[in-house]
């Protein structure tokens, strides 16, 4: 598990907390949110970029540092998790590295990415392969380079 801080307006706050659509929040002030970020979710969306999301751009996944693991047999969208790194090809963008450090500053900014004035915070519970590509294209590039 990691932990990653999340700037919210404390309207935000009060919105997801209480699932209105903001009224009764006695400010927009912001505050930072601490938030766990467990590492099936990591697993998770990058199995869904893997998978489909990111399919039309990324071409190849590969081995970068295999973590200290007894586990023999693991899946390229475990590594990370576990603390490894993994090469990521496109034809485009040729090689980039992607690090436990840089998918979670991607999930951080995703989060942060506000969409009609919300944040993404709902990511967490419920994420798609657009979400997994725009995250997984954020952590190798910095921005979104694809569609």
């Amino acid at each position: 598990m990691a932990k990653i801080n999340i700037e919210m307006s404390t309207y935000e706050i009060w919105r997801d907390m209480n699932n209105t659509n903001g009224e009764g929040a006695l400010s927009n002030a912001k505050a930072i949110v601490h938030i766990v970020i467990p590492d099936i979710f990591l697993d998770d969306i990058l199995t869904t970029a893997f998978e489909g999301g990111s399919n039309y751009w990324l071409d190849s996944v590969s081995i970068q540092n295999k973590p200290d693991t007894p586990h023999k047999n693991l899946f390229n969208s475990e590594i990370i998790s576990m603390g490894g790194a993994l090469y990521c090809d496109s034809e485009d963008n040729g090689r980039a590295v992607l690090t436990k450090g840089k998918l979670l500053k991607a999930v951080q900014w995703f989060i942060e990415t506000s969409i009609e004035g919300q944040n993404n915070l709902g990511v967490l519970e419920d994420h798609d392969a657009q979400d997994a590509d725009t995250i997984l294209q954020y952590a190798l590039f910095g921005e979104v380079v694809y569609g």
